[in-house]
């Protein structure tokens, strides 16, 4: 068929598998005509996970948030905390912790407040600032049950009044905020 011919032209299987891969090679290649690269995704996960601080010190304070907007127009959030937490131990936190502008790389390791799990795909903190995991985290939010004394939150559906396995003291329903209302 001529190139002159008016309509357009029947495509057969082949050619239209052609012209789809000459249209793919196509839009991934910039003005210059070399390939660019993909988009990069940026990984959830932190860098170097920390550990939160111990319920049980007293000198904690909860975590503040610095949130600072880039030239780039992105949004950076930088939390400090008042403490750094002890890996696994039930005493309190050996020392307290300066405002570091590098941002959560600087802390120490964090950990779930009720499991003590270090490694999580997403940290979410209670209302007090309180580290959980994610698993920690959508449970208490759910039932609104911990042990007030070790920040235990059962893994099962729980009656008010229960004992905590860890550490003997009642489980009690917590008003959280979302609650209250």
């Amino acid at each position: 068929m001529s190139l002159g011919t008016p309509g357009p032209l029947p495509l057969d299987r082949d050619s239209k598998t052609m012209q789809t891969q000459i249209s793919k090679k196509c839009h991934s290649l910039d003005p210059t005509g070399t390939p660019q690269a993909p988009p990069k995704r940026r990984s959830r996960k932190q860098p170097n996970p920390r550990q939160g601080a111990e319920k049980v010190d007293p000198r904690f304070q909860g975590v503040t948030l610095k949130f600072q907007i880039k030239p780039d127009s992105s949004l950076q959030i930088v939390p400090t905390y008042s403490l750094v937490c002890n890996s696994r131990s039930q005493g309190p936190p050996s020392g307290g912790l300066e405002a570091h502008p590098a941002g959560s790389e600087a802390l120490g390791p964090r950990c779930c407040a009720s499991c003590r799990t270090q490694t999580t795909p997403l940290w979410r903190d209670a209302e007090d600032g309180t580290p959980l995991c994610n698993a920690c985290g959508i449970r208490y939010k759910k039932y609104g049950i911990r042990c007030s004394g070790c920040w235990l939150v059962p893994r099962k559906s729980v009656q008010p009044g229960r004992l905590c396995g860890r550490c003997g003291v009642a489980l009690d329903p917590h008003q959280s905020p979302a609650q209250a209302d």
